[in-house]
């Protein structure tokens, strides 16, 4: 599944960031802006995202950057935050 803005490691980390806001905006809870949460807000716990989006979270960051978490020895329970996800993508990138 690709989403709204197509993306990759070699993007700018504005043009990624963009892109994931884009893609968490698509699975936040009604009436939220994604846009107006800080980087290190915790998605989860604030109620921005249900526990369904982490499963499209992992979705994403496979699809749009090849990542396997498993072979990554990434635990997908470190994803909770904006900063958190950039992290991953960046460390893709290396």
């Amino acid at each position: 599944m690709k989403w709204s803005i197509s993306v990759s490691v070699s993007s700018s980390p504005e043009q990624q960031s963009a892109a994931l806001v884009a893609h968490l905006q698509t699975i936040a809870r009604p009436g939220v802006n994604v846009g107006d949460v800080g980087p290190d807000t915790d998605l989860f716990e604030s109620g921005v995202l249900d526990s369904l989006a982490a499963v499209q979270i992992i979705l994403y960051l496979e699809d749009e950057y090849s990542i396997d978490l498993r072979r990554s020895h990434i635990d997908p329970r470190s994803l909770i935050s904006i900063g958190d996800i950039m992290r991953v993508i960046r460390e893709a990138g290396k």
